[in-house]
């Protein structure tokens, strides 16, 4: 099954106006990115939608695959950052680490930085 642009904005739609597909469970990383908006939505979610199945009645490869090719969306992958306790404790660990040990670290983080798209829930004011 191929999936059109018209079809995705149609389940987006739904999914906003509180519509979920048949046997819904939360996204465990894959998301959709409205390239216009910058909004993300639950692949899985989106792609049930639109055809009007079950979210448990395929693998999640299909819509990775199917919908990577839309033209004004994105297929991202969610990674969970540290929790500001857990990144508390990892500091104090470094901290009683040695310089040596602290440079070599260093020396063996990547250059530039990566980045994720975070999902996150804003309320209109």
């Amino acid at each position: 099954m191929s999936i059109t642009v018209a079809q995705v904005k149609k389940a987006i739609r739904s999914y906003v106006a509180g519509q979920l597909p048949k046997n819904y469970r939360p996204p465990k990383s894959w998301y959709l990115l409205e390239l216009s908006t910058g909004r993300l939505f639950p692949l899985k979610a989106i792609w049930a939608l639109a055809h009007e199945v079950p979210s448990i009645s395929f693998n999640t490869s299909v819509p990775i695959r199917e919908m990577k090719l839309l033209r004004g969306f994105s297929v991202v992958q969610h990674v969970d950052e540290i929790l500001p306790r857990d990144l508390q404790k990892l500091v104090e660990a470094s901290s009683r680490d040695s310089s040596t040990k602290r440079q070599a670290r260093l020396a063996e983080a990547p250059k530039r930085p990566g980045y994720y798209y975070q999902p996150m829930k804003v309320f209109r004011r």
